[in-house]
């Protein structure tokens, strides 16, 4: 059996110090069976949980964020998750039976949240919680790393819409409608084709909204370095406010 990362413990009282919600004094754990994971490596969450409630839940969050700080006020819904499953699971209703104990599963299928699987490269924190959305119990964190993919269109790639011949140049030609409103970048083999333009990689690069970044895009898919610092910009300021119109965005993301 796999070797689970322990959880941090759940707070009980201190003498002088406000007892928080009393969702964090039941029996609980939560943790992972690693520290570091692959891109798109299976994440499988080990709980148990005394007393347990129907509609328990685990959910994954970036580490850092206020649901990670086990504060008694931070109530987390679903919808505020980047992945959850309830502890039967699934996503579905669980079986009338309180679910005490087992392993959810992140990567098995029927996992989703404000992203899809797999999760990007990035810290993260597992939280086991009620219902509502109380807190119990969290994870210690853990690090998925970056994929090994090149965060580059394939310029030489083809791929065919309404029976023509299309390329990532051509997908970038009509960016605020194929991209940014989802046409085409939902299907797999343009987001591999374009991961770059399709947002695949380098999620927290974003071009700012309140700028006209989209010319860049649209009207120099091939050729932005005039208008990226060059004769058109030469101070730089689209690099600045539009780093992937400008193909600017730092490794890291």
């Amino acid at each position: 059996s796999p070797s689970f990362v322990p959880a941090i413990p759940t707070v009980t009282p201190t003498a002088g110090i406000p007892s928080p919600s009393p969702t964090f004094l039941v029996d609980a754990f939560v943790g992972t069976d690693g520290s570091t994971f692959d891109h798109g490596e299976r994440l499988d969450v080990l709980f148990e949980v005394n007393p347990a409630l129907m509609g328990d839940w685990v959910g994954i969050f970036p580490t850092g964020t206020p649901y990670t700080g086990q504060s008694d006020s931070a109530i987390a819904s679903r919808s505020e998750a980047l992945l959850w499953l309830n502890t039967c699971g699934t996503q579905d209703d669980c079986p009338s039976e309180e679910q005490m104990s087992g392993v959810v599963q992140f990567g098995s299928g029927g996992e989703s949240g404000q992203l899809d699987w797999p999760l990007p490269s990035g810290d993260y924190t597992a939280i086991l919680l009620r219902d509502e959305g109380s807190p119990i119990t969290l994870s210690a964190p853990f690090s998925v790393l970056q994929d090994d993919m090149t965060c580059e269109d394939d310029e030489d790639a083809i791929f065919w819409v309404w029976f023509l011949p299309r390329d990532c140049c051509w997908l970038r030609q009509k960016y605020t409608k194929r991209v940014l409103e989802g046409d085409h970048c939902d299907r797999e083999d343009v987001r591999s084709a374009c991961p770059y333009t399709c947002g695949e990689c380098l999620p927290t690069c974003e071009d700012d909204s309140n700028r006209s970044c989209d010319f860049i895009w649209e009207e120099h898919p091939d050729d932005t370095e005039p208008f990226c610092g060059g004769e058109h910009d030469p101070a730089g300021n689209n690099i600045l406010y539009c780093p992937r119109a400008c193909k600017a965005c730092p490794e890291d993301g």
